[in-house]
């Protein structure tokens, strides 16, 4: 039997259940949304369909505010199309991306009983990069593949993805909303401590400090980091500096905030989406919680840097480890300076850069798109 043949078996028998038998493909429900076909084992929106005969409809009336017959919508991960099926009935036309083939499949009879003419359904991924990478044939327990390692599911069949990067659309993109990283302020704030505080030398118990996941076996996209690191932390004992850089995996949030705040550099070097290739436009998220928490961050470069921050007041960047070295020797030979820019930049962030201002903005350029403005 042929790989993909054996694919297909294994796919066949996740609804050979609950009376499905051989050419059952899952149940049909009757919802405020529209006809969906389900999968019966599926634990999270195919179960809230069966139960209560809705799911998300609040999102979609919040959305459908914001959509015009004319416009086109783009779906990454639309599952088995229980947002997409409403939203597409008031679009002119939408694109979806859907890297699960059992909720692939599912989402194509979807769009079919609902007579929809206007979507075009694509079984791929979206990654940073166009690749083919393995993952799970489908889960019943999550809604999405995003969080789940391939390790960790040892019994679970795989599939070959195809993954397709969105990134250069922003070259050709008629209109373009800029919507970085940003800080949730319950969980990224100064916790107690002052800037104040920290303009005290004596404050600090590290020179240099990365937490982060640095275990490059089991996560491939981590390889690069794990070795800077390693490489960075010689370099580091070398010049007899206190550096406290680890594998985050175990340390508790209350640690990571200390080390943080109680280093006068914290370090920022590359993230999960770097994996090969160009190198994400965006800053990580640390980019900005550091800052949240009154943190000096010494970063490297990134195109978006300067759409977030004054380059010359609020930030610190590097282009590669000899240059990280360099620039770590003159920060902690300029205290203050670096302080003046730790400060600029918690200013900018909690100004800017939060998840309530990226809402803002987002509901705002919607409404402009829907009234014509843009």
């Amino acid at each position: 039997m042929s790989y993909l043949n054996d694919v297909k078996q294994k796919i066949r028998g996740y609804f050979k259940i609950r009376g499905l038998y051989k050419y059952g493909i899952g149940y049909l429900v009757d919802t405020s949304q529209g006809l969906f076909v389900v999968d019966p084992r599926d634990q999270i929106i195919s179960r809230f369909l069966l139960k209560n005969g809705d799911y998300g409809s609040s999102t979609v009336r919040f959305l459908s505010r914001f959509i015009a017959e004319n416009d086109h919508i783009i779906f990454i991960g639309p599952h088995i199309g229980t947002l997409l099926v409403p939203l597409a009935k008031i679009a002119g036309s939408v694109t979806a991306y859907e890297a699960d083939p059992i909720n692939f499949r599912l989402l194509r009879y979807n769009v079919k009983i609902n007579s929809l003419q206007n979507v075009a359904a694509y079984n791929l991924a979206v990654g940073d990069k166009d690749d083919i990478i393995v993952s799970i044939a489908h889960d019943v327990l999550n809604s999405g593949h995003s969080s789940i390692k391939i390790e960790s599911k040892p019994t679970e069949p795989r599939v070959p993805m195809i993954t397709v990067t969105l990134q250069p659309t922003w070259e050709f993109a008629q209109h373009k909303v800029y919507s970085p990283n940003a800080v949730w302020v319950k969980n990224f704030n100064l916790h107690g401590h002052t800037l104040n505080e920290m303009r005290d030398p004596a404050f600090y118990e590290y020179d240099v400090s990365f937490l982060g996941n640095m275990d490059g076996v089991r996560y491939k996209e981590h390889a690069e980091r794990q070795r800077f690191f390693a490489d960075l932390s010689q370099r580091m004992e070398g010049l007899g500096l206190r550096h406290y850089i680890r594998h985050s995996s175990g340390i508790s949030e209350e640690e990571q905030i200390r080390v943080i705040q109680r280093s006068r550099i914290n370090l920022s070097y590359r993230s999960s989406c770097d994996h090969d290739g160009e190198l994400s436009w965006g800053l990580p998220e640390r980019c900005y919680g550091v800052p949240a928490r009154g943190g000096f961050l010494l970063t490297d470069q990134r195109r978006h840097a300067d759409d977030d921050f004054d380059a010359a007041k609020e930030c610190a960047m590097f282009t590669d480890i000899d240059d990280c070295v360099a620039k770590v020797q003159y920060w902690l030979a300029n205290f203050e300076a670096s302080r003046a820019v730790a400060e600029a930049a918690y200013a900018h962030v909690m100004r800017e850069h939060t998840y309530e201002d990226r809402a803002r903005n987002i509901i705002t350029v919607a409404q402009q798109f829907r009234d014509g403005w843009i």
